[in-house]
């Protein structure tokens, strides 16, 4: 025996939305444009920004990519890790200066300006960036055991 049918499915229920989404990052950019609320202004700012932020971190990468044969491949992980993070967290910390109407919104621009002259400084002035971090004392190496050591 053989059972067969056209079509087969339920209609569901239209789902009801029982708030309105008002969070700041559902809102559309051309809602923001325009706007004189603070919060949207700083939203929208940040927006803007994030392809400056990352064309400048590809410049901060070419620098900071840069090592000596006897330095290791990873030897400015870390430095740039930081520096990235701090890159990051001054703007967020300006966007949220933004949203509450303490700063102007030239103050996340500004902060993309330091982080530019820093990576083209980086590439310009190599050498003299190269003296300076030669100049901070480094980590003291734990004794190793040599090679040729006799093991007990």
């Amino acid at each position: 025996t053989e059972l067969g049918f056209s079509e087969y499915g339920i209609r569901l229920p239209e789902p009801k939305l029982t708030t309105e989404v008002n969070h700041l990052d559902a809102i559309p950019t051309s809602e923001l444009i325009g706007t004189d609320r603070v919060d949207y202004l700083g939203r929208l700012q940040w927006r803007l920004s994030l392809p400056v932020l990352a064309l400048v971190v590809a410049i901060l990468a070419v620098p900071l990519a840069k090592t000596s044969p006897r330095q290791g491949r990873y030897a400015k992980l870390i430095p740039s890790i930081i520096l990235y993070q701090l890159y990051v967290g001054a703007l967020a910390a300006a966007r949220s200066a933004i949203e509450k109407g303490e700063v102007g919104p030239e103050s996340i621009w500004g902060i993309h300006l330091v982080a530019l002259g820093l990576a083209l400084s980086f590439i310009l002035f190599e050498h003299f960036w190269t003296r300076v971090l030669a100049k901070i004392p480094s980590v003291p190496k734990f004794a190793r055991p040599r090679a040729d050591a006799e093991v007990k």
